[in-house]
């Protein structure tokens, strides 16, 4: 962790080494949850991580071309946003990522990792409906 911390200090807008303390964050949780740690349903929206899942948000993926980013880092992201609360973003991620998703981190946070395809989809849905403005009450399309 002290490692991605100093990685983030010095990396330029854009650069993907702003996601390293995600991928250790989501590594802490995996070791944490094979250990049947009871307290990871808070995991991702601890104060001391939700900053850094808005940082990589606003300094990674603000500033630069989604599509020449790694689709693990777009997967890693998503997941982030989404567990840390951040829909709107996270919205913005499913958006970019298309049907590109990667096994990781799917795989980790589901019960069952050979249907982490289908974790993904579950977690795009929910986050990509939540957008979509509801009907007006009364009115019928």
């Amino acid at each position: 962790m002290d490692f991605a911390r100093w990685s983030v200090s010095k990396a330029p807008l854009g650069s993907p080494l702003l996601l390293l303390p995600l991928y250790a964050h989501m590594e802490e949780y995996r070791a944490r949850r094979s250990r049947g740690d009871a307290m990871l349903s808070l995991w991702w929206v601890n104060d001391s991580i939700t900053p850094v899942i808005a940082k990589a948000f606003e300094d990674w993926f603000c500033h630069c071309d989604p599509a020449a980013g790694s689709a693990t880092d777009l997967n890693h992201l998503a997941h982030a946003l989404t567990a840390g609360g951040f829909l709107n973003e996270a919205a913005a991620v499913f958006q970019a990522i298309g049907d590109f998703a990667t096994p990781a981190p799917w795989q980790y946070i589901t019960h069952d990792p050979d249907r982490w395809w289908e974790e993904f989809e579950t977690t795009r849905s929910a986050c990509l409906r939540r957008l979509q403005p509801l009907p007006k009450a009364g009115r019928r399309p």
